[in-house]
């Protein structure tokens, strides 16, 4: 284990960052070690850290710092948060001076859970207080692939992370509304645990993985 890249190696990852980023370097992850057992699992942030904490998985890839001091915890990139839209919205992919123009829309955000990390309604909530807002209509929905179909279907908007919609950007079947006056992002960090041994394979895969992302950062 010490010496060889090969034996197991396990990624816990936030499920909104499993996109074709995070595929594509897993790809060549494995291309590189066909002799290490890759797995791939998805949580939370909170369970990310807990997974890397227990040993059950070797590097985590969550959103925002675990301060905890029996972890490692090392920001790679920061992702910019997006105002996504159903292309028939009349605002599909134009650009409003300010956040108050989107106060009556309905929003679809992740409901409150203790521990989650992620994008939730009141982070959204926050940021239209932080404009001198009052609250607005939303919706919970606990899944980022819910939200994406229901804005799909025109009932509402979402902030979500840019990688959580490549596909769909791609595709046409999702857009943006660019706000002036929001600066929404959110860092994204690996994190393993202090002091933990680290085998060759598990040092390559955190190596590509700082080196991807923070090409993108660049």
């Amino acid at each position: 284990l010490a010496s060889t890249a090969s034996g197991p190696v396990t990624l816990a990852a936030v499920g909104t960052l499993a996109g074709t980023r995070l595929t594509r370097i897993l790809r060549r992850f494995a291309h590189a070690h066909p002799d290490v057992d890759l797995n791939l699992t998805t949580a939370t942030s909170a369970d990310v850290s807990d997974l890397v904490r227990r040993g059950e998985a070797i590097v985590g890839l969550r959103y925002f710092h675990d301060a905890s001091p029996d972890l490692s915890s090392h920001a790679i990139a920061t992702e910019d948060l997006v105002v996504t839209c159903a292309p028939q919205h009349a605002l599909a992919g134009r650009t409003v001076r300010s956040l108050a123009t989107l106060r009556a829309e309905r929003w679809l955000a992740f409901p409150e859970v203790p521990g989650r990390r992620e994008i939730a309604a009141a982070h959204v909530f926050a940021l239209f207080l932080a404009h001198g807002l009052g609250e607005i209509p939303w919706t919970p929905i606990d899944s980022l692939t819910a939200q994406k179909r229901l804005v799909e279907a025109g009932f509402g908007l979402a902030l979500v992370p840019r990688s959580g919609i490549g596909e769909e950007l791609a595709a046409g079947t999702l857009t943006t509304i660019k706000v002036r006056d929001l600066k929404a992002s959110q860092p994204i960090v690996v994190v393993t645990r202090s002091g933990g041994f680290l085998s060759p394979a598990a040092r390559h895969l955190l190596e590509m993985l700082r080196r991807d992302y923070g090409r993108a950062r660049g």
